[in-house]
């Protein structure tokens, strides 16, 4: 039970914080090249394996100095 609610969480973490692998992608459409929904679906599949790495990165970088 513990595993699920911990892959739930990082679900939403993942849907609510902007990533850098879909950040890219974001950046890529502002240049006219509009993404496929294979593309967005890997992006997202990328932030999701890499949050808990990328996860205290965004927590420092929201901290006030």
């Amino acid at each position: 039970m513990k595993t699920k609610l911990i892959l739930f969480t990082l679900t939403l973490a993942s849907l609510s914080l902007s990533s850098c692998v879909s950040l890219a992608l974001g950046a890529r459409e502002s240049f006219g090249h509009k993404p496929s929904v294979g593309e967005r679906v890997g992006a997202g599949a990328i932030d999701l394996v890499t949050l808990p790495v990328q996860l205290p990165a965004l927590i420092k970088m929201q901290m006030p100095d």
